[in-house]
């Protein structure tokens, strides 16, 4: 429900559901090239490299492991995202919609890196982990892909659908002594 919860404060992390859609993009083995080339055709984007993300005007390309991207575009209907993805990069790569199995968040706001921390197991300081930078990791016992979207800063955190509601309950427990403001959905 949309509102403010925990303590008052003038810098409150802000928290909403994000409407996506996630289609998983692997190259198959030899296929590399080829791949990037026709995932350039379609999103007027480059695969970017190991623990990095590039954010399009259509979609963002989020490095999840070896020669294995996620697309985050806007909410399609089922299958649409996907059905396309594997339309245009053919034999290169496999195509898995990953939209009714993962929640996407936005965490944002001058604290939501000390609400992060407080459950996260790798280094969010702004010298080890940046805009753009991607992270497959383990929040509050979650595992979670975690995308720094600005400087604000601002994540993206896309996390298994069984898991959301608990996750959400860590965030809010989290930002309980900062003040969260939970936003509608975008």
């Amino acid at each position: 429900m949309p509102g403010r919860r925990g303590a008052a404060g003038p810098d409150p992390a802000r928290l909403c559901e994000w409407r996506v859609s996630v289609v998983e993009v692997a190259a198959r083995r030899g296929q590399g090239l080829d791949f990037a080339a026709r995932v350039n055709a379609a999103l007027a984007l480059d695969p970017p490299a190991a623990g990095q993300a590039r954010v399009g005007a259509a979609a963002s390309l989020l490095w999840i492991a070896p020669e294995a991207w996620l697309v985050v575009a806007p909410p399609e209907p089922p299958g649409a995202l996907a059905l396309r993805l594997a339309s245009a990069v053919g034999p290169s790569a496999a195509v898995m919609d990953q939209s009714s199995g993962l929640s996407a968040l936005r965490l944002s706001g001058v604290r939501a890196r000390q609400v992060l921390a407080k459950g996260c197991r790798i280094d969010l300081h702004p010298r080890a982990f940046r805009t753009d930078q991607v992270a497959r990791t383990i929040i509050a016992q979650v595992p979670i892909i975690l995308h720094q979207a600005d400087e604000l800063p601002s994540y993206t955190l896309l996390v298994p659908r069984t898991l959301a509601i608990s996750f959400v309950e860590f965030l809010l427990e989290a930002s309980a002594e900062f003040c969260c403001e939970i936003g509608p959905p975008l």
